[in-house]
């Protein structure tokens, strides 16, 4: 058997029988076996045969799987041949012989138990054998009263049971209809075939059954006719759409439930018709099978289990006590008659003897609430065992669901609502005449109700009811005849299983074309449209890319969990209405040419109150997992809808392929399964139990009968199938998860009555007996007689009566409490002995005070007793007070008032009763008043004692295992630990906890131990713990912590604002990301600063942009996940081990993520490749949000060439690099070529630059440069340029030099240099501002302590901006502050520390010193006061463009001084002149806003104005003239004319708007000046801004194609073939895949010298063709466009009926045999590729050489170094496999170019503890990155590759090779991968082993895997590799060259294929070490030995794995051979 099967039969492997008692195996014709029979197994069930020991079987569903694919495989005669059948069906002869043979056609049920037996059971409780033991005893000792009172508990408990039990019992035979069902069957009657009605019961193997819509298949039936038999097989798989039955034989490999052409017991005909056989009837029958392992499994629920052991637990202790009593009492009394009757009492009184009759009487009370409530209670426990149920499993179909499939949506191709899609498929669904199955009838139904005139009377509203619930039970909905009056129907194409669809023709009322409507699959009806409606358009054609978006629109619903059809329609020819009915239509002709209109969706939608209900049921701590038959998208859907997640779901096949480990782990995690079988189901449910779990399940079909059974609670419906209701404990009138939820709550409350009395009888009466044990070692006179014991322990039993009717904490009630023996035996001894301390002390007060010591005096010794006895009962009634609650009693809780009054009852008979006649009877005496006070003493010190001993049990017990407590019976009051937990919450509750052990914990915390908090905002869980659902918490709470806690997965919402966890370990299972959607901070570290605490993010949000807008995440990850359009403020990522560096290209989605950061915490990873993909992300498709921020502090490795990114499509505005080590440089030099234009900030930091570098070369927007922390030196650069920096940080280098006043336009830091002399003026003027100073300290420049001034020359300039808004463009007023020293913005303080502006603007210091802010301005006329508070210096500036206007004009020896206003500060823009321009004047002095001053003689004393004074700015006034000289740009007499030169004249290409001064240019010219030349096509054929095909060149008008275009306009495809599925060598389909455009002219393929004749349609990257038979390797040969591509020995027809050879044969057939796919398979003592070597510890009797092995063998080190090689030492002799190089080969097999890999590895990461390293080097000269991976493997495993399986044997090294993009230098060019492998010797001693070098290899490339060996010192070294690849996804063929081969190496080359996007291989080499190795011992005594070391080479396109074994010396022990061979003696003897 294989190991998958064997894997089955593990999983499968259970305690259930099904039992064929021998008769299933019988042929027909045949006799059955011997034994027990069918009727026997009934019996059995029946419970009137003793029923056998289940057997271990779960093969059964095997058994039938090949039955019914056997039957199927039959044709109709070999069918009837093999029942033995005629058709004109069975003879009455016959009939009986074969019902004498097979018996009645009845399957195995259960019987209802019977009255007797129920009584039976209830008297046999373990608490009732415990009472009649006691009662049996006491009649022995003549102790009548005893037995009279415990002998009443019994009767009274057994009476309860029974009444309750058999009272649901009849409720459940009532409810079980018996129905007599009726068959057709023909029968041959006198020699006349004839149809006769017969009780299916007499149905016999054989019988011919005709077959019709709404009969019961009466057995197994094989079908041998049919006419569209639709059957319908919900109860057995859920699936509510029929399946179609036909006759024709089928060997496909199906499951039971798809055999077909087989129709099986119980499941009916929906629609159609046909013949069948019955081939299996009764016991045989697969439905038979399900039942049978229900009456043959007996399973134990978690109640009985409890009971039994609560029972133990106190016999146990009554078994120690009370000998011990006895003994103690008798030598203290002497009275050992009297002693020992104490000692019985002793006995009664520790056992709880009204327990059976209490927890019954809570049963039965639980059983009539919840019959009040829709439920059936078959067995009592099952109300426990509701309470106890924390996980619930239920189908969907009718409990999550409606169970009534609906129509969701109607739609069209853009997605929106079509009308005309509901109204055709409407039209469609009416008129068809097959099966209208409940898709049809939803159809119809929403049609009726949305556009059928309205109704008025109640009648047809009740219509519209009665359609919906007629869909919901399969029954046929009919259309509202208004709607479709004046159609008919002409003809109709039916539904079949090829075509998928139906069409109907119709003729319409208004139009004289009949209309031909179609629906079905979308595949199949877009098969045939060649049309797609749009809506208020015209169709339009239907190409290929609108097909593609058909049917992606098809997998989103799908995905959705719906249900897709979809609908298209033709216009017939125009017929009459008199010849309508002649015209012929078919569907070849006619169903074609279709119009596709859209898609109809449909789904059973979710109950409305089920999401409601689950969150109810999981703020019960119960979890939902759902168990489906149905298919898993649909599934998923609805879990989701309702609240289930859905992160761990798993299929059934998926299961079945599981190992029992992995299956017990995966029902652990999962919530969702779906197709499951029932045996499936049943597994689920087992696996859940064995987990400590206690399960309910809720299902009603026969596939859910057999986990019904299973489960601790099984729960069913009143309409569910007979076996599923025998197999349930619960019957539900409501199928509805409310109603659960309400019986989980009743189950709860009847635990907590029942455990109350338990504890508190089980406590106080053991603390009684520690009282009997002092008492008696202390008085010389029994404490209490028997019958004062008994009557006490009646009347306190009594007082416990109204316990079922009490209250129950609300917060007991969140949390499943299981029987606990531990914690009862915890609780008993604990609390029980606090009753002994005040019996001690009533004993003290009456003994000493009131002086009741002599033992003679009757009166004293009748006192004494007396007073313990009131003591006592008063103490022991009212402690359940104390027990009920954790709270304080009478003041935090109270009980039922029947409980209150109850009690004081029974305190107050108590007291009376000495004072009664009936004292005296008892033996008791007045209590005098003196006794009260000490009985007041006593209560109370008692109740106080046991409240505070409550709180340290509750603190012991409960805190300190917390959680587990909480899964247990104990509750927990939160507010009474101050330090633990905060209470400020109003309502009284927990609002902050914080749990913190010292020790990590190892209980697992679950959701359900904190959901009882209604309320809390802070939670902190130190080391604990905690489950992968834990932080779900019911209520949204603002911070969860949880350092150094224990994770291992994250499977459900995070459901906090903040979560901080400090991992200690790895989470090894994905998280995935919308775990977090709920957060706005996530914060995921290591504990330790590990990096190997990690996690692995998987982002599984809609592919459509989801916005998280407060989500700041921080992680430390093994990979950076995708985040395509995803939305959100922040991530951060801290590298954790081991890192996939091949993720860091998927921080090219973060472009809609405003902050990336990147960190490392471990200073052993190697250099880091600088993430480049994160400044060459694309644009984001949204506008709101998008990327600006990157920063990195990882250790950078160096770079190959200086880095790009002017073409960068989007990039960070602001990027940091900190922490970048020595190695991130060039030269010295910034490793950058160019930035990005949007980069705004950039920060260089712990680097290793030398010199500063050269931005003006730098394209982008640059305005701030850190470089701190570096090396550079010299000076700097003279003069500074750049005017875009405005922020240079150059601290903490080695710069020397000074600093020059170009530098002023820079706010620049220059802290700990070693820069001197004078630092310019700009700078020098503010040092007395401490915070500018600051940016110069730790040099040496000689003016830094001067107090300098600073000249400051002040300007405003206004200009406007244009913003759109609405569609309105507005222009929006702006300031330029702008002149010479005005300041710096410090340390980013703002210009405020340098001076003040009023009135206030708000200026934002944009450029340093010379220009100081843009801002929106909004004065007019305005002139602004600025002071300087250095200079205490105050300027007078305006913005508005004033000319200079002269008031006053006067002169002082020579100097003119001109008093005004408007005038500049800036001298060297002043010009004045006089007389008419010929004298020009000298300014003096310094300007200010009011005044100018010159030196002249002359006194100007006459000004002529200037019209409009020239526009002010527009030009100036010549006041001599009056004339304006206009400035540039500017004409006419006042310069109010704008003239604007456009550039270059518009190259003569244009014309110049002189208004604006810009071109117009030609169609054909581009440029502003109109130079450059448009291309033809612009997008250069790729039809869109996103999907060009080249780019323009502009300067001469053409395309530059990519590398897979080619033409004038790039719209020739050049095509390749990546991959390639070949035919079988008789020839036949061919399927290419690469690249082929979508352009095909002339097209022609050509296999080897064959045509291949292409098959249409042809898609972009497949062509399918048709090629002859051939065989062997061929060259390809696609032509197209001119084209010819050429791939050389890239095709190998496949030889199917030629087996594979295997390697030697594989040695002999004594060692293992050749299997199918090329591989030996080695029989037990033989192993290697070829079965020639031994097993470690086997041995080969056929041994020539005498080898006897066995031993330690010699020792194998395998090496895996830092280059990449793998080191294999094997004492004197080691190989070396590493991988040399990678080739680009030409056409002719020429070198192109050479890649050497070896030794240019580097490490990326390692997992020393699994044996992994991961190795990484990039060609850049191709932008392609090589990934290895080598692995020594821990065990042997097999992997599938490519189709084909290999097996790796343990020790083996892995080594998988990845290629990535590589850019090929030319299309026809393909790769080859080199590997080699040598041996050397490492020392040259010699021994017996010497052996020279010998190198072979077996290179058929038509063969599936090729061999190559090194054979040296008796170590062969042996190589497997697998002739295939996966090229960019596909499979395909290889080929293998011998490179090179010397006397110690072997090189070969892989041959690739042309592969763009991956070249990858997983594993395709394997090597072991074979051959024979000899001891050198004196004797020579030869010995074999093996070592397997597997290499397994993964490439690109390229698979090599290379194979050693090595024999090691081993030595094998004679007595283990002689034990062998007398093993295998007596084997062959038996």
């Amino acid at each position: 058997m294989g190991e998958k099967e064997d894997k089955r039969r593990l999983i499968n492997d259970s305690s259930i029988t099904i039992n064929d008692d021998g008769a299933g195996g019988a042929k027909y014709g045949e006799e059955p076996e011997k034994g027990d029979g069918c009727a026997v197994g009934i019996l059995r069930a029946l419970g009137l045969k003793e029923k056998k020991k289940p057997k271990k079987d779960m093969n059964k569903e095997k058994e039938f799987n090949d039955k019914f694919r056997e039957i199927s495989m039959l044709d109709k005669e070999s069918m009837l041949n093999r029942t033995s059948s005629p058709m004109s069906g069975l003879s009455e002869e016959e009939v009986k012989r074969r019902i004498g043979v097979y018996g009645k056609n009845v399957i195995t049920q259960v019987k209802p138990i019977s009255w007797y037996k129920l009584l039976f059971v209830a008297f046999t409780h373990p608490f009732n054998i415990v009472l009649t033991i006691i009662a049996i005893v006491s009649i022995a000792s003549q102790d009548y009263a005893t037995f009279a009172v415990v002998m009443f508990m019994v009767l009274l408990s057994a009476v309860l049971r029974f009444y309750e039990e058999h009272k649901s019992s009849k409720a459940f035979i009532h409810l079980k209809s018996l129905v007599k069902t009726t068959v057709t069957v023909l029968r041959t009657v006198n020699g006349i075939s004839q149809e006769q009605q017969i009780d299916i019961e007499d149905v016999v193997p054989g019988d011919i059954v005709p077959l019709k819509a709404g009969d019961v298949f009466p057995g197994d039936v094989r079908i041998l006719e049919s006419n569209s038999l639709f059957v319908s097989q919900s109860s057995l798989t859920g699936e509510f759409l029929p399946v179609e039955k036909g006759p024709d034989a089928s060997d496909e490999q199906t499951t039971i439930f798809d055999t077909p052409n087989v129709g099986i017991m119980s499941t009916n005909i929906v629609s159609g018709s046909g013949i069948g056989v019955v081939f299996d009837t009764g016991c045989r029958t697969y439905i038979s099978s399900i039942s049978e392992i229900l009456t043959s499994t007996q399973t134990t629920n978690a109640f009985d289990v409890g009971v039994k052991k609560v029972a133990y637990l106190l016999m146990g202790f009554g078994v120690i006590l009370v000998p011990i009593v006895i003994v103690i009492n008798g030598l203290t009394t002497g009275y050992w008659v009297e002693s020992t009757m104490f000692g019985l009492s002793v006995a009664v009184g520790l056992t709880p003897e009204m327990l059976p009759m209490i927890l019954n009487a809570n049963l039965a009370k639980g059983a009539a609430d919840m019959s009040k409530k829709k439920t059936i209670v078959k067995q009592l426990h099952s109300i426990q065992n509701m309470g106890a149920m924390d996980v619930l499993c239920s189908d969907k179909t009718g409990t999550l669901t409606e169970d009534n499939v609906r129509l969701d949506s109607f739609i069209g191709g853009d997605k929106k609502e079509l009308t005309d899609v509901l109204r055709y498929s409407f039209f469609n669904s009416a008129f068809q005449k097959g099966l209208k199955n409940v898709l049809d009838n939803s159809i119809i139904s929403y049609y009726n109700n949305k556009f059928a005139p309205a109704c008025t009377d109640e009648g047809s509203n009740k219509d519209n009811h009665h359609e919906q619930e007629a869909i919901g039970h399969g029954a046929e909905v009919k259309p509202d005849e208004r709607l479709v009056e004046g159609y008919s129907l002409i003809d109709e194409f039916p539904f079949d299983f090829t075509r998928r669809r139906v069409s109907i023709i119709i003729s319409q009322p208004e139009s004289r074309n009949n209309l031909l409507i179609c629906k079905g699959a979308v595949e199949e009806v877009l098969s045939c449209c060649t049309h797609l409606a749009v809506r208020n358009s015209d169709p339009v054609p239907l190409t290929e890319q609108l097909k593609e978006e058909m049917l992606s629109i098809t997998n989103e619903l799908n995905v959705d969990g719906l249900r897709v059809l979809s609908v298209a329609t033709k216009l017939l020819a125009e017929s009459s209405s008199s010849s309508s009915d002649n015209v012929q239509y078919d569907v070849a002709n006619d169903e074609c040419g279709l119009t596709f209109h859209g898609f109809l969706a449909f789904i059973d939608p979710p109950k409305s109150d089920c999401a409601g209900a689950i969150e109810m049921l999981r703020s019960n701590s119960v979890e939902i997992k759902v168990l489906t038959g149905d298919n898993l998208a649909v599934a998923r859907k609805i879990c989701k809808d309702v609240g289930i997640d859905t992160t761990r779901v798993i299929s059934g096949i998926e299961l079945e392929n599981a190992t029992p480990e992995e299956f017990d782990e995966l029902v652990e995690q999962c919530t969702l399964f779906a197709k499951l079988t029932p045996i499936q189901k049943y597994n689920v449910v087992k696996a859940l139990k064995k987990h400590k779990h206690t399960v309910g399940f809720l299902g009603d079909g026969v596939n859910d009968a057999l986990a019904l059974r299973e489960a601790d609670i099984g729960i069913s419906v009143d309409t569910a199938t007979n076996i599923a209701k025998d197999a349930s404990d619960i019957i539900l009138l409501e199928k509805s998860l409310t109603v659960i939820n309400t019986a989980v709550r009743t189950g709860r409350i009847t635990h907590a009555n029942t455990i109350k009395y338990i504890k508190m009888a089980a406590s106080s009466n053991f603390g009684n007996v520690f009282s009997m044990l002092i008492a008696s070692a202390w008085l010389p006179f029994i404490p209490l007689q028997p019958l004062q014991m008994l009557t006490q322990n009646l009347l306190y039993d009594f007082s416990q009566i109204s316990i079922p009717w009490d209250n129950v904490d609300e917060e007991y009630l969140k949390i499943p409490h299981p029987w606990s023996v531990k914690s009862l035996f915890k609780f008993m001894v604990f609390l029980g002995p606090i009753s002994s301390i005040f019996d001690v002390a009533i004993f003290s007060y009456m003994w000493w005070y009131l002086g009741w010591t002599n033992k003679d005096d009757i009166f004293a010794v009748q006192s004494f007793q007396t007073g313990w006895y009131v003591e006592g009962l008063i103490t022991q009634v009212f402690i359940v007070h104390m027990i009920r609650t954790v709270k304080v009693p009478f003041i935090q809780r109270w009980a039922s008032w029947q409980l209150v009054v109850n009690t004081l009852f029974i305190a107050a008979l108590c007291i009376a009763i000495p004072y009664s006649p009936l004292g005296p009877y008892l033996n008791m005496e007045w209590l005098p008043l003196m006794y009260y006070p000490g009985l007041a003493f006593t209560f109370v010190g008692y109740f106080l004692l046991t409240q505070v001993v409550k709180k340290i049990y509750l603190a012991v017990f409960v805190i300190s295992l917390f959680p587990p407590t909480l899964n247990g019976n104990t509750e927990i009051d939160f507010c009474s630990f101050t330090n633990n937990f905060g209470c400020s919450d109003p309502k009284g509750g927990v609002n902050w906890m914080d749990l913190t052990q010292n020790e990590s914990s190892t209980n697992l915390m679950n959701y359900s131990d904190v959901s009882c908090i209604s309320y809390f905002t802070y939670a902190g869980f130190n080391r604990w713990n905690v489950a992968p659902n834990f932080f779900n918490f019911s209520n949204y709470i603002t911070l969860a912590t949880c350092p150094e806690c224990k994770i291992t997965a994250i499977n459900s919402k995070i459901n906090t604002e903040t979560i901080t966890l400090l991992l200690n370990e790895p989470i090894n299972e994905k998280i995935l990301f919308s775990s977090f959607v709920n957060c706005h901070t996530v914060t995921i570290s290591s504990s330790n600063n590990d990096a190997r605490n990690s996690i692995e993010i998987e982002n599984d949000l809609p592919t459509s942009t989801t916005q998280i807008p407060n989500l700041y995440f921080e992680a430390i990850v093994r990979k950076i996940p995708s985040f395509t359009n995803t939305v959100f403020p922040s991530v951060s990522y801290i590298i954790g081990e081991p890192f996939d560096l091949n993720s860091l290209k998927n921080l090219s989605t973060h472009n809609q993520i405003t902050q990336v950061h990147i960190k490392s915490i471990n200073s052993s990873f190697p250099p880091f490749p600088f993430p480049i993909d994160v400044e060459r992300m694309s644009p984001p498709n949204i506008s709101f949000s998008s990327h600006g921020y990157f920063s990195s502090s990882l250790i950078l490795k160096k770079p190959n060439d200086y880095i790009d990114l002017k073409d960068s499509k989007f990039g960070s505005y602001h990027m940091l690099l900190e922490n970048v080590g020595p190695y991130f440089n060039i030269d010295g030099n910034l490793p950058f070529k160019s930035f990005y234009p949007n980069l705004l900030y950039f920060y260089f930091k712990d680097g290793n630059l030398s010199t500063v570098p050269n931005f003006d070369n730098f394209n982008g927007s640059l305005v701030s440069v850190t470089l701190k922390n570096n090396n550079i030196g010299g000076n700097l650069k003279s003069p500074w340029t750049n005017q875009r920096i405005k922020d240079l940080d150059l601290s903490n280098n080695n710069i020397t030099g000074s600093i020059d006043d170009s530098y002023c336009s820079v706010a620049l830091r220059v802290v700990n240099n070693s820069m001197s002399g004078n630092l310019p003026n700009c700078y020098a003027c503010n040092l007395q501002i401490p915070y500018f100073r600051d940016n110069f300290i730790g040099n040496n420049f000689s003016n830094f302590n001067s107090n300098e001034t600073c000249k400051i020359i002040p300007n405003m300039k206004l200009f406007y901006t244009s913003i759109e808004s609405g569609g309105i463009i507005y222009s929006i007023k702006n300031l330029l502050f702008f002149g010479q020293n005005l300041g710096y913005n410090i340390n980013n303080r703002g210009y405020f520390e340098t001076f003040s502006i009023y009135p206030g603007a708000n200026l934002i210091t944009n450029i340093q010193n010379s220009e100081i802010s843009v801002v929106s301005y909004r004065y007019d006329r305005t002139i602004h006061t600025i002071t300087y508070f250095l200079q205490n210096q105050i300027f007078y500036v305006t913005p508005d463009p004033y000319q200079p206007t002269p008031i006053n004009v006067t002169s002082s020896n020579g100097l003119i001084t001109i008093q005004g206003i408007y005038f500049s500060y800036n001298i060297s823009v002043i010009s004045i002149t006089m007389n008419n321009g010929s004298q020009i004047c000298n300014v003096v002095g310094e300007p200010t806003f009011h005044t100018i001053q010159y030196l002249d003689d002359t006194i100007v004393n006459y000004y002529n104005t200037c019209l409009d004074y020239c526009n002010v700015d527009n030009g100036v006034c010549n006041y001599s003239t009056g004339k304006c000289t206009c400035n540039y740009g500017w004409i006419g007499v006042n310069c109010s004319v704008p003239y604007f030169e456009c550039p270059n004249q518009c190259s003569n290409a244009g014309v110049c708007n002189t208004t604006i001064g810009e071109c117009i240019c030609n169609v054909d010219r581009v440029f502003n000046d109109c130079s450059g030349y448009q291309c033809l096509d612009p997008s250069c054929g790729g039809g869109g801004e996103f999907n060009k095909h080249g780019q323009c060149n502009y300067l001469d008008g053409t395309c530059n194609c990519n590398s897979n275009w080619k033409g004038e306009n790039c719209t020739i495809p050049i095509h390749y073939v990546s991959s390639v599925d070949p035919s079988t060598t008789l020839g036949g389909q061919v399927s290419l895949f690469g690249w082929f455009g979508d352009i095909h002219t002339e097209l022609s393929i050509t296999i080897g010298k064959l045509d291949c004749t292409p098959i249409l349609p042809i898609y972009n990257n497949t062509i399918i063709c048709m090629v002859g038979p051939g065989k062997g390797i061929q060259n390809i040969t696609v032509v197209q466009n001119g084209l010819t591509w050429i791939g050389i020995n890239k095709y190998l027809y496949i030889n199917k009926d030629e087996k594979p050879n295997c390697l030697n044969n594989c040695t002999n057939l004594n060692q293992g045999i050749c299997g199918s796919n090329g591989q030996c398979k080695c029989f037990t003592d033989w192993t290697g590729f070829d079965c020639s070597s031994p097993t470690n510890n086997g041995n080969n009797n056929n041994n020539n050489n005498n080898n006897n092995g066995g031993g330690d063998l010699p020792p194998t080190n395998s090496t895996i170094n830092n280059n990449g090689s793998t080191t294999i030492d094997n004492q004197k002799t080691s190989y070396q496999i590493l991988v040399t190089n990678l080739l680009e080969i030409d056409f002719n097999g020429n070198i192109v170019s050479q890649y050497t890999l070896q030794n240019n590895w580097l490490v990326n990461n390692t997992e020393i503890e699994n044996g992994i390293v991961h190795f990484t080097q990039s060609i850049n000269e191709t932008n392609c990155r090589v990934n290895m991976t080598i692995e020594e493997l821990s065990e042997s495993k097999e992997i599938n590759f490519a189709g084909t399986d290999l097996q790796f044997e343990k020790g083996s090294i892995k080594v998988s090779i990845s290629i990535e993009n590589y850019n090929y230098k030319n299309i026809l060019n393909t790769l080859q991968l080199r590997m080699k492998s040598s041996v050397t010797t490492l020392t040259k001693e010699k021994d017996c082993n010497d052996q020279s070098t010998e190198i072979s290899s077996i290179l058929e490339n038509t063969d599936t895997l090729n061999y190559i060996s090194i054979s040296k010192d008796n170590k062969v070294l042996t190589g497997r590799f697998l002739n295939r690849v996966i090229s960019d996804g596909r499979s395909t063929i290889i080929t293998t060259s011998l490179v090179s081969n010397d006397n110690s190496s072997i090189e070969i080359g892989l041959n690739l294929p042309h592969c763009v996007n991956q070249c990858l291989i997983d594993p395709d080499f394997s090597v072991l070490l074979s051959p024979q190795f000899k001891t050198c011992d004196k004797n020579d005594s030869r010995k074999s030995y093996i070592i397997p070391v597997s290499v397994v080479c993964g490439f690109i396109g390229l698979s090599i794995i290379i194979g050693v074994s090595y024999l090691i010396y081993r030595r094998k022990f004679e007595n283990a051979i002689k034990k062998r061979l007398s093993i295998k003696m007596k084997q062959n003897k038996q």
